[in-house]
């Protein structure tokens, strides 16, 4: 679910740097273990993301 929602975020402007930061901030409310689970799942994202992009580029 969560890679819906940061597709959502870049589709409108959200920096990953500025992911990243609201992702750090979710660990005073959430928990560390469940932020760390959040960062996984954004870092794995961005992955995908940047070979989907040097894939179009070529």
């Amino acid at each position: 679910e969560l890679e819906l929602h940061l597709d959502g975020a870049i589709r409108n402007g959200v920096t990953k740097k500025e992911i990243g930061e609201i992702l750090l901030h979710s660990a005073i409310y959430c928990g560390y273990p469940a932020a760390l689970g959040g960062f996984r799942t954004a870092r794995e994202y961005f992955a995908k993301r940047g070979k989907k992009t040097a894939a179009k580029k070529r």
